[in-house]
């Protein structure tokens, strides 16, 4: 019982789980571009990870900091 708080008051913002799948989707896009230049010699031309997605795309948004929110809401955020 000693650890059914989080210790700090920072959660996300969604109620997505986890960015996984977002991130192994942006990845796949990503090696696949490059793949796709390096087969046509384009070596200068090799694309940059945000031109072709962008992390506001994920499921979970980000994190936010609730240590200024009211006591009942930090309990009902911060329960694991």
């Amino acid at each position: 019982m000693a650890r059914s708080f989080r210790r700090h008051p920072i959660a996300g913002l969604t109620k997505a789980p986890s960015d996984k799948p977002g991130k192994r989707l942006a990845s796949r896009r990503l090696r696949t571009a490059i793949h796709r230049t390096l087969r046509t010699g384009a070596w200068e031309l090799l694309p940059h990870r945000r031109q072709l997605g962008s992390p506001w795309d994920f499921p979970k948004d980000g994190k936010r900091w609730f240590g200024d929110a009211p006591h009942d809401c930090l309990l009902r955020v911060l329960r694991k």
